[in-house]
């Protein structure tokens, strides 16, 4: 066999000899920069071609205007599943999460113990019931910065801070 041949899988130790050489005459140290360049050119390629794909994926949508939320911007902001930090007037303060099922969890700061309880977006912006036995009660939802909202009851009156 001729030292230029390319042999893919060698079988023998004269045909392992001659692919040590692949390609060309090349040692193994030529062979593992070799190697390395053609790994890093594809994976340049793989984060060129993911960076395209990111460039042209539309945009998330733009979070809602400050003020006062309808009940389809609350869905989309608030019923994410993820936590957010509610402070109570009066100063309790809880770990509270809407589910986009319509379940909600609240854990009171410094307990272990979660209150379940459903919440729907409705008119004016949210209705909620913790535990089995409470009534329904609804809400105003007004966005007061980026990552904060002011809760209001039926009387306009702020009965809690969220943030995130």
């Amino acid at each position: 066999m001729k030292r230029s041949e390319l042999t893919l899988l060698p079988r023998s130790g004269a045909d392992r000899d001659a692919a040590a050489a692949i390609p060309f005459g090349m040692g193994p140290s030529a062979r593992t920069s070799l190697l390395l360049v053609a790994v890093a050119l594809l994976a340049g390629c793989t984060t060129l071609r993911d960076r395209r794909e990111a460039a042209s994926a539309p945009p998330p949508p733009p979070p809602p205007a400050l003020g006062t939320l309808s009940p389809s911007q609350v869905q989309t902001a608030l019923g994410t599943g993820a936590s957010f930090t509610e402070t109570v007037v009066g100063g309790k303060t809880y770990m509270i999460a809407f589910g986009a099922d319509g379940t909600a969890k609240r854990t009171a700061m410094g307990s272990k113990t979660a209150e379940s309880g459903t919440w729907r977006a409705a008119d004016p912006g949210y209705c909620a019931k913790w535990g089995k036995t409470a009534a329904e009660t609804c809400y105003t939802v007004n966005r007061t910065t980026t990552t904060t909202y002011d809760i209001l009851d039926t009387k306009n009156t702020v009965v809690a801070h969220l943030s995130s």
